[in-house]
């Protein structure tokens, strides 16, 4: 599941993949935005009570970190978190 999510990123102009996915994780962020908007992509991703993402800095970039490694992780999640990750970055391109 991790390697559709990372290709689902990928298709999106929106997103950059910041690292080489392992296994199950994925490193992200808005492309061409600030680390202070992709500070608030994850902080509104948290603060929705429906996922919970951390974060990294690389290269001096914010970047999100997704882990897909739950015994119990449907596929039906992964694409309820990218839906809502879809949102959040939509919401937050318009300001």
């Amino acid at each position: 599941m991790a390697k559709w999510f990372e290709s689902e990123l990928q298709k999106d102009e929106r997103f950059e993949i910041c690292a080489k996915r392992t296994s199950s994780l994925i490193c992200f962020r808005m492309k061409n935005q600030t680390n202070e908007k992709n500070k608030q992509l994850l902080d509104n991703l948290n603060n929705s009570g429906k996922v919970y993402l951390v974060h990294t800095e690389l290269k001096k970039k914010f970047v999100l970190r997704m882990a897909i490694c739950g015994a119990n992780t449907q596929k039906e999640h992964v694409e309820n978190a990218l839906k809502l990750i879809i949102e959040e970055t939509e919401k937050i391109l318009k300001e």
